[in-house]
């Protein structure tokens, strides 16, 4: 349902862009990004339809099952999830200081750099949330 409601979202919010976007091009990016989630999602519903799984190309469906996955890491190898948890966080420190030194070769390498901290923040934010689940 949250893929479905996701899809909806973006496109409400690319008929709002779209009536502003000839004045003011800056919306362009966000413009995109809902128009690619919308595809995503239909693409993930479409499939969903017809075979009753998902691709894993929208985010939303990658992050579930991602958390699907470091549920039962946690609940199966507790060792193993911390152990991940400490790679994550030292992934990050690891990427930031590389970014902060400028030793990258590129601004294309620079961007991958970045976005590796994205994904391990991201994971990092995942996994500590299920950790306050679990001890609930």
């Amino acid at each position: 349902m949250a893929l479905y409601n996701d899809r909806a979202y973006a496109y409400e919010r690319m008929k709002a862009i779209d009536d502003k976007l000839d004045d003011d091009l800056s919306l362009l990016p966000s413009f995109c990004d809902d128009d690619e989630r919308n595809t995503l999602a239909f693409i993930e519903l479409s499939h969903y339809e017809k075979t009753g799984t998902f691709i894993g190309l929208h985010p939303l469906v990658d992050q579930l099952n991602e958390r699907e996955r470091l549920e039962r890491l946690l609940i199966s190898n507790t060792a193993s999830f911390m152990t991940e948890f400490v790679n994550s966080q030292n992934n990050i420190k690891h990427y930031n200081s590389r970014i902060k030194n400028e030793k990258y070769r590129s601004d294309e390498e620079r961007m991958n750099w970045l976005e590796i901290v994205k994904r391990e923040n991201d994971k990092i934010s995942l996994m500590q949330s299920i950790i306050k689940k679990d001890s609930k």
